[in-house]
Protein backbone atom coordinates (compact mmCIF):
# COMPACT_ATOMS: atom_id res chain seq x y z
CA UNK A 1 0.00 0.00 0.00
CA UNK A 2 1.17 3.03 -0.65
CA UNK A 3 2.60 6.78 1.53
CA UNK A 4 -0.89 8.50 -0.42
CA UNK A 5 -3.29 5.78 0.11
CA UNK A 6 -2.23 5.57 3.33
CA UNK A 7 -2.71 8.80 4.25
CA UNK A 8 -6.12 9.03 1.92
CA UNK A 9 -7.23 5.92 4.58
CA UNK A 10 -6.24 8.49 7.74
CA UNK A 11 -7.88 11.37 6.97
CA UNK A 12 -11.26 9.80 6.35
CA UNK A 13 -10.77 8.18 9.65
CA UNK A 14 -10.22 10.96 11.41
CA UNK A 15 -13.09 12.84 9.47
CA UNK A 16 -15.70 10.05 10.45
CA UNK A 17 -14.29 10.30 14.00
CA UNK A 18 -14.57 13.89 14.61
CA UNK A 19 -18.13 13.33 12.25
CA UNK A 20 -19.46 10.82 14.59
CA UNK A 21 -18.08 13.42 17.98
CA UNK A 22 -19.82 16.34 16.90
CA UNK A 23 -23.33 14.17 16.45
CA UNK A 24 -22.73 12.58 19.78
CA UNK A 25 -22.09 15.98 21.52
CA UNK A 26 -25.33 17.11 19.53
CA UNK A 27 -27.56 14.55 21.08
CA UNK A 28 -25.49 15.38 24.64
CA UNK A 29 -26.81 18.58 24.10
CA UNK A 30 -30.27 17.89 23.16
CA UNK A 31 -30.61 15.28 26.35
CA UNK A 32 -29.11 17.80 28.71
CA UNK A 33 -31.81 20.64 27.37
CA UNK A 34 -34.46 18.28 27.80
CA UNK A 35 -33.37 16.93 31.48
CA UNK A 36 -32.74 20.49 32.44
CA UNK A 37 -36.39 21.93 30.80
CA UNK A 38 -37.79 19.25 33.18
CA UNK A 39 -36.71 20.63 36.35
CA UNK A 40 -37.41 23.67 35.47
CA UNK A 41 -40.84 22.79 34.86
CA UNK A 42 -40.91 21.23 38.19
CA UNK A 43 -39.95 24.17 39.97
CA UNK A 44 -41.85 26.73 38.11
CA UNK A 45 -45.00 24.39 39.32
CA UNK A 46 -43.50 24.62 42.65
CA UNK A 47 -44.03 28.17 42.70
CA UNK A 48 -46.91 28.50 40.97
CA UNK A 49 -48.08 26.31 43.97
CA UNK A 50 -46.54 28.83 46.68
CA UNK A 51 -48.48 31.55 44.71
CA UNK A 52 -51.30 30.39 44.88
CA UNK A 53 -51.21 29.79 48.47
CA UNK A 54 -49.91 32.66 49.52
CA UNK A 55 -52.78 34.27 48.06
CA UNK A 56 -55.75 32.65 49.32
CA UNK A 57 -54.18 33.58 53.13
CA UNK A 58 -54.34 37.31 51.61
CA UNK A 59 -58.26 37.20 52.34
CA UNK A 60 -58.28 35.79 55.70
CA UNK A 61 -56.03 38.02 57.04
CA UNK A 62 -58.38 40.70 55.72
CA UNK A 63 -61.21 39.58 56.90
CA UNK A 64 -59.83 39.01 60.40
CA UNK A 65 -58.50 43.21 60.38
CA UNK A 66 -61.54 44.68 58.97
CA UNK A 67 -64.80 42.21 59.85
CA UNK A 68 -64.07 40.85 63.42
CA UNK A 69 -63.78 42.10 66.62
CA UNK A 70 -60.69 40.19 67.54
CA UNK A 71 -58.13 41.91 70.05
CA UNK A 72 -56.30 44.82 68.31
CA UNK A 73 -53.07 42.56 69.07
CA UNK A 74 -54.25 40.10 66.33
CA UNK A 75 -55.28 42.55 63.79
CA UNK A 76 -51.33 44.04 64.03
CA UNK A 77 -50.11 40.53 63.67
CA UNK A 78 -52.57 39.88 60.66
CA UNK A 79 -51.04 42.70 59.00
CA UNK A 80 -47.75 42.31 59.23
CA UNK A 81 -48.66 38.51 57.96
CA UNK A 82 -50.08 40.37 54.50
CA UNK A 83 -46.94 42.33 54.36
CA UNK A 84 -44.95 39.92 54.56
CA UNK A 85 -47.13 37.98 52.43
CA UNK A 86 -47.17 40.23 49.51
CA UNK A 87 -43.52 40.98 49.84
CA UNK A 88 -42.97 36.86 49.61
CA UNK A 89 -45.51 36.52 46.29
CA UNK A 90 -43.45 39.36 45.08
CA UNK A 91 -40.31 37.09 45.15
CA UNK A 92 -42.11 34.23 43.81
CA UNK A 93 -43.13 35.96 40.36
CA UNK A 94 -39.56 37.47 40.05
CA UNK A 95 -37.99 33.94 39.99
CA UNK A 96 -40.95 32.51 37.78
CA UNK A 97 -40.54 35.17 35.71
CA UNK A 98 -36.39 34.36 35.56
CA UNK A 99 -37.14 30.58 34.89
CA UNK A 100 -39.52 31.34 32.42
CA UNK A 101 -36.24 32.97 30.41
CA UNK A 102 -33.86 29.77 30.52
CA UNK A 103 -35.67 28.61 27.48
CA UNK A 104 -35.25 32.09 25.96
CA UNK A 105 -31.90 31.47 25.83
CA UNK A 106 -29.27 29.75 23.02
CA UNK A 107 -26.36 28.52 25.20
CA UNK A 108 -27.37 26.17 27.28
CA UNK A 109 -24.33 26.30 29.56
CA UNK A 110 -24.64 30.16 29.85
CA UNK A 111 -28.32 29.15 30.76
CA UNK A 112 -27.98 27.12 33.46
CA UNK A 113 -24.95 29.34 35.00
CA UNK A 114 -27.23 32.35 35.51
CA UNK A 115 -30.35 29.83 37.01
CA UNK A 116 -28.46 28.06 39.42
CA UNK A 117 -27.30 31.47 40.52
CA UNK A 118 -30.46 32.86 40.63
CA UNK A 119 -32.11 30.19 42.35
CA UNK A 120 -29.15 29.78 44.76
CA UNK A 121 -30.03 32.96 45.87
CA UNK A 122 -33.68 32.93 45.51
CA UNK A 123 -33.45 29.91 48.06
CA UNK A 124 -31.41 31.95 50.52
CA UNK A 125 -33.95 34.87 50.46
CA UNK A 126 -36.73 32.62 51.23
CA UNK A 127 -34.92 30.80 54.04
CA UNK A 128 -33.76 33.49 55.51
CA UNK A 129 -37.71 35.34 55.63
CA UNK A 130 -38.96 31.58 57.12
CA UNK A 131 -35.99 31.98 59.57
CA UNK A 132 -36.86 35.40 60.70
CA UNK A 133 -40.40 34.21 61.24
CA UNK A 134 -40.14 31.24 62.48
CA UNK A 135 -39.85 32.44 66.59
CA UNK A 136 -42.46 35.31 66.47
CA UNK A 137 -44.73 33.27 64.57
CA UNK A 138 -44.05 29.91 67.08
CA UNK A 139 -44.92 32.32 70.26
CA UNK A 140 -47.84 33.72 68.52
CA UNK A 141 -49.09 30.38 67.64
CA UNK A 142 -48.85 29.17 71.20
CA UNK A 143 -50.80 32.67 72.16
CA UNK A 144 -53.67 31.95 70.14
CA UNK A 145 -53.52 28.11 71.14
CA UNK A 146 -54.01 29.32 75.24
CA UNK A 147 -56.86 31.54 74.01
CA UNK A 148 -58.54 29.00 72.04
CA UNK A 149 -58.51 27.16 75.32
CA UNK A 150 -59.17 29.78 77.65
CA UNK A 151 -56.01 29.43 79.51
CA UNK A 152 -53.56 32.01 80.86
CA UNK A 153 -49.72 31.43 81.39
CA UNK A 154 -46.91 34.03 82.27
CA UNK A 155 -44.80 35.44 79.53
CA UNK A 156 -41.81 33.53 80.81
CA UNK A 157 -43.76 30.19 80.14
CA UNK A 158 -44.44 31.27 76.53
CA UNK A 159 -41.22 32.43 76.11
CA UNK A 160 -39.22 28.74 76.98
CA UNK A 161 -41.61 26.84 75.35
CA UNK A 162 -41.18 28.89 72.07
CA UNK A 163 -37.51 28.17 72.60
CA UNK A 164 -38.25 24.38 73.23
CA UNK A 165 -40.15 24.31 69.88
CA UNK A 166 -38.72 26.33 67.59
CA UNK A 167 -36.25 23.74 66.64
CA UNK A 168 -38.61 21.21 65.55
CA UNK A 169 -39.99 24.94 63.11
CA UNK A 170 -36.29 25.21 62.22
CA UNK A 171 -35.90 21.43 60.84
CA UNK A 172 -39.32 21.71 59.21
CA UNK A 173 -38.22 25.11 57.31
CA UNK A 174 -34.74 22.97 56.01
CA UNK A 175 -36.79 19.94 54.99
CA UNK A 176 -39.81 21.56 53.31
CA UNK A 177 -37.52 24.34 51.19
CA UNK A 178 -34.89 21.45 50.39
CA UNK A 179 -38.14 18.60 49.32
CA UNK A 180 -39.64 21.97 47.16
CA UNK A 181 -36.24 23.26 45.50
CA UNK A 182 -33.23 22.30 46.75
CA UNK A 183 -33.25 18.81 45.30
CA UNK A 184 -34.40 20.01 42.34
CA UNK A 185 -31.55 22.91 42.18
CA UNK A 186 -29.09 20.18 42.91
CA UNK A 187 -30.33 18.61 39.54
CA UNK A 188 -29.18 21.68 37.89
CA UNK A 189 -25.99 21.86 39.29
CA UNK A 190 -25.22 18.32 38.22
CA UNK A 191 -26.82 19.29 34.62
CA UNK A 192 -24.45 22.63 34.71
CA UNK A 193 -21.36 19.72 35.63
CA UNK A 194 -21.68 17.44 33.48
CA UNK A 195 -21.79 19.62 30.44
CA UNK A 196 -18.96 21.70 31.62
CA UNK A 197 -16.78 18.33 32.04
CA UNK A 198 -17.85 17.14 28.39
CA UNK A 199 -17.18 20.60 26.64
CA UNK A 200 -13.81 20.40 28.86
Amino acid sequence: MELDELKNIWQQTSLESISSQVIGNDEFLVMMKGKSNAVITKLKRNLILEILVSVVFLPVFSYFIFFTDVAVFHKYVCSILIFTTVATLVIFWVEYRSLQAFETRLDLITSLKITVKQFSKFIRIYMIINYVLLFPMMFYGLIVGLELNAETLSLKFLLINTVIISPLGYFWIKFYIRKVYGQHLDKLKNCLAELSETID
